[in-house]
């Protein structure tokens, strides 16, 4: 009898052990399945169903794909946002192609008649100037015209002589306010003629606003070699007469600069004699240390600025022209013409080198432009630079070294 009873209760503590791990493993287990056979189920049915979902969703969101979708795109951008070109600004003089102030790249310029008799010098200011030209006027004396882009810096410049009508031409070349005191009964008629844009120094009014007397150059240079300016006078000057002041930057002026500073293919040309005259010649010497040529006048007389230290003038570009250059007939005052209307040959020089060039202007409003001898616009180096005209007799046997 108890053996019997055993053995009840033993089958119903396994009927009871079986149902309460069927309902943990879920329906998918037999419940009558014997006890023998839970090791090989369990294996069997933890795979199909737990792990059947996990996979699946897996590989959606794994971060192995966030790489791959992101890295070629980042280098390609960032150099266009974090990088922008911060190089500043270069603005150059029209003058010189040098560096000059944003705000006076579109400066008109002023362009000064300036005296150059021995017995006026020295002269002030003009090593200053961007430009110079020298050429005949009478009496084989030449004159200078000194051009200037910031004229509103500049301290004092004279001493301020008479005009003539072949520097109108030059003048209007730049389109430059022409300042001059006094003029050849020719140039007053172009002048009117042309309703030149002009701060006269004589009939003009203007003497003690633009102009002065400068009462030392007086007493010991004399009364005709002491008129002056100042830059704050040709303000003054301009705005009164209400003269347009600004240019475009591409106006067509005869000089053209090189981007950079480039060796000329041509002749040795260390020492440069431009001669107008028996006595009035300009010399030119280079320096191969600055790579500017140092001018000399009157024979080996340095030519120098009193009003900084007596220093020399010097420049980085020679240009010497070739012209007609005849007395004028019935002058009493032997005045001269300069034929700069038509075409001519001449001579480039810059860094110890000469290449012959040509000219040609075409009328009065109309730029001179200069071209290479194979027809090519002239480009120049970035500096200063000195034009001289003189007879064709002396540009025939013009002389360097």
């Amino acid at each position: 009898m108890s053996t019997k009873f055993f053995k009840i209760c033993l089958c119903a503590c396994l009927c009871l052990a079986t149902l309460a791990l069927t309902a943990c493993q879920g329906p998918s287990v037999p419940v009558t399945a014997p006890a023998l056979t839970l090791p090989q189920t369990q294996p069997a049915t933890v795979p199909a169903t737990v792990p059947a979902t996990a996979p699946a969703t897996v590989p959606v969101t794994q971060p192995a794909t966030a790489p791959s979708t992101q890295e070629p795109t980042v280098p390609a951008t960032a150099p266009e946002t974090v990088k922008p070109d911060t190089t500043p600004a270069v603005f150059l003089n029209p003058l010189t192609g040098l560096p000059i102030a944003e705000d006076k790249v579109t400066n008109r310029p002023v362009a000064m008649m300036v005296g150059n008799a021995k017995g006026g010098l020295p002269q002030e200011g003009i090593s200053k100037a961007d430009v110079i030209y020298e050429t005949l006027t009478e009496g084989g004396q030449t004159r200078l015209m000194a051009l200037f882009t910031d004229y509103a810096a500049v301290e004092r410049v004279g001493s301020m002589r008479s005009a003539r009508e072949y520097f109108i031409d030059f003048a209007q070349d730049y389109d430059a306010i022409f300042v001059h005191h006094g003029a050849a009964n020719t140039a007053f008629e172009q002048i009117r003629e042309r309703d030149i844009d002009n701060l006269e120094g004589i009939y003009g009014g203007l003497e003690g606003t633009t102009f002065f007397r400068d009462a030392v150059r007086r007493k010991e240079l004399g009364y005709a070699h002491s008129m002056m300016v100042t830059g704050e006078g040709l303000v003054k000057g301009i705005a009164r007469k209400k003269y347009r002041t600004t240019t475009e930057v591409d106006f067509p002026r005869p000089l053209q600069f090189a981007e950079s500073t480039y060796e000329l293919e041509g002749q040795s040309a260390v020492q440069v004699k431009v001669e107008f005259s028996s006595y009035c010649i300009s010399d030119f010497e280079y320096d191969p240390e600055t790579k500017l040529y140092r001018k000399f006048h009157y024979k080996g007389i340095p030519h120098v600025d009193c009003l900084y230290d007596n220093r020399q003038l010097e420049f980085t570009n020679l240009i010497v022209l070739g012209a007609s250059i005849k007395p004028i007939e019935g002058d009493t005052e032997d005045h001269v013409s300069v034929g700069i209307i038509g075409t001519g040959d001449g001579y480039y020089i810059s860094g110890g080198k000469m290449i012959p060039i040509r000219w040609e202007k075409t009328a009065h409003e109309s730029p001179m432009r200069f071209t290479t001898a194979d027809g090519e616009a002239l480009l120049i180096n970035p500096g200063k630079t000195y034009v001289g005209v003189t007879y064709l007799y002396y540009y025939r046997h013009f002389k360097v070294q």
